[in-house]
């Protein structure tokens, strides 16, 4: 069966996302916005998460490299070294560290982001149930690995399943066009005041980290205009609203906070997403 070519080309694409023929006709004849296609390449998946990330340009990406994630940070330190982004790349010692920093950063009121794989997500767990009870709107790619031993570089979920009831919401990838997509989504669901969660954004490794595939990258400025500014709710900076984060909590309140990491604030006002679709 052949497509007509006035019809929009990406086939593999990010449910979220809302694709449309590119010309005024749908497949039913009825007529249609014509839709903006944005730049095409041919990306990895750890090139798409580095090229998302140059577009959202953090405050602070903290990270240690292993394999299969090795070439995001390593594509992303690039365009840190070419003063490409203005982020501050804090080159750590371990994961724990790497998630420390995150946690500090965005305590102050920077916009953080890491990325990792299996026993580095492991080495993490710790600190990352403190992000999520701090509330701060973290955003950590995981490109999917198994988790030792014994030693295994490929593909399975034990390592972000292993933190699922660590307080992070968890949106999965089926390809490098998803990677991209929902990594810049993430930020917007995390930040929003009735959310306020840290975000883990997965795809498979090697499978997609280091499978070339079409990608549709969108505009910096559109890519910067659909984030918009952080705003953080409570900074350990703001010396004229002092906060503090961290207090002792016990059983009475800790099941309601647990609680809270599933389910938000709700309201009757959705979440915008990319080409107007809905969270």
């Amino acid at each position: 069966m052949s497509l007509s070519s006035d019809l929009a080309l990406s086939l593999a694409v990010s449910k979220v996302r809302i694709e449309v023929p590119v010309s005024g006709k749908s497949l039913v004849g009825v007529e249609v916005p014509k839709k903006k296609v944005g730049r095409i390449v041919g990306l990895t998946g750890d090139e798409a998460t580095a090229e998302a990330m140059r577009q959202i340009n953090p405050d602070v990406v903290a990270a240690y490299p292993i394999t299969p994630q090795t070439e995001t940070v390593q594509r992303f330190s690039e365009f840190v070294a070419e003063g490409i982004v203005a982020t501050e790349m804090v080159r750590v010692e371990s994961e724990h560290s790497a998630m420390s920093a995150c946690v500090g950063a965005a305590a102050a009121g920077a916009r953080a982001m890491t990325a990792t794989s299996a026993n580095g997500l492991a080495l993490m767990w710790e600190i990352c149930y403190i992000a999520a009870s701090y509330r701060l709107p973290i955003i950590m790619a995981v490109v999917n690995r198994a988790l030792s031993g014994p030693i295994n570089i490929h593909c399975d979920h034990s390592d972000s399943m292993g933190a699922r009831d660590a307080g992070w919401i968890q949106i999965y990838s089926e390809n490098c066009q998803e990677a991209y997509d929902n990594l810049i989504q993430a930020v917007r669901i995390a930040e929003e005041e009735k959310v306020r969660l840290p975000v883990m954004v997965t795809f498979d490794g090697f499978i997609i980290s280091h499978a070339m595939e079409r990608v549709e990258i969108l505009e910096d400025d559109e890519v910067s205009q659909f984030i918009g500014k952080y705003k953080n709710a409570y900074s350990l900076l703001d010396v004229d609203s002092p906060v503090t984060y961290g207090p002792l909590d016990l059983y009475d309140y800790s099941s309601c906070l647990y609680h809270s990491f599933l389910r938000p604030k709700r309201d009757d006002s959705p979440l915008p997403l990319l080409n107007g679709a809905k969270w």
